[in-house]
C-alpha cells in the first residue's frame, strides 16, 4: 500500500509538472519588417492539417510565403503569445490572440496582417491553393490598398 502511495504522488507531481511547463511556452510573433500570416487552427481540425500541407508542399505560394512571417496558432491549445504594442509587448492566449482579429470559433482562420500585425486579409475556412495564392497575390502587390479582397478574387 506505501508502494503505491509513493507511487501515486509521484505520478500526481509528474502531471503536475508536466501541465506547467506546457501552460508556460510562449510564442513571441515577429513580424521582421514583413507581411505576418497568422493562421489560426486546431489539433482536431482536418481542414486544418490539408492547410498546413498546402503551405508545406507548393511552390507557387512558397514564392510568397518566404517573403512573410508564417505562424500556425492552435487555438485549442494553451501557449501565450508576444506581440508588439504601443506600450511594450502584450501577453495572450492563442484564444485571445485569435478573438482579437475577429475570430469566432471556426477553423481555419488565416490572418494576414502588415509589419504592425494590423488585419489586410482575413480568410475564414480553408481556400485551394490556387485561390490562396491569390490572396497572397492581393496581400504581396498592394492590391489591398486600392480594393477589397472580394473584388480581387473575382478579376481574372
Amino acid at each position: 500500500m506505501r508502494r503505491f502511495l509513493i507511487f501515486l504522488a509521484l505520478f500526481a507531481f509528474a502531471v503536475v509538472l508536466s501541465s506547467c511547463n506546457h501552460a508556460s511556452k510562449t510564442v513571441k510573433i515577429e513580424t521582421k519588417g514583413r507581411y505576418t500570416v497568422l493562421v489560426f487552427d486546431s489539433t482536431t481540425c482536418p481542414y486544418c492539417k490539408k492547410l498546413k500541407n498546402d503551405f508545406e508542399h507548393s511552390k507557387i505560394e512558397k514564392k510568397y510565403l518566404k517573403k512573410m512571417s508564417v505562424y500556425f496558432i492552435h487555438t485549442d491549445e494553451n501557449k501565450k503569445y508576444l506581440i508588439p504594442s504601443k506600450n511594450g509587448q502584450l501577453k495572450l492566449k492563442a484564444i485571445d490572440l485569435a478573438i482579437m482579429y475577429g475570430f469566432m470559433g471556426s477553423t481555419p482562420y488565416v490572418v494576414i496582417t502588415d509589419k504592425n500585425l494590423k488585419a489586410i486579409a482575413i480568410v475564414p475556412g480553408y481556400l485551394p491553393p490556387d485561390t490562396f495564392v491569390k490572396v497572397l497575390s492581393y496581400v504581396d502587390t498592394k492590391a489591398y490598398k486600392t480594393m477589397s479582397l472580394k473584388e480581387y478574387l473575382s478579376t481574372p
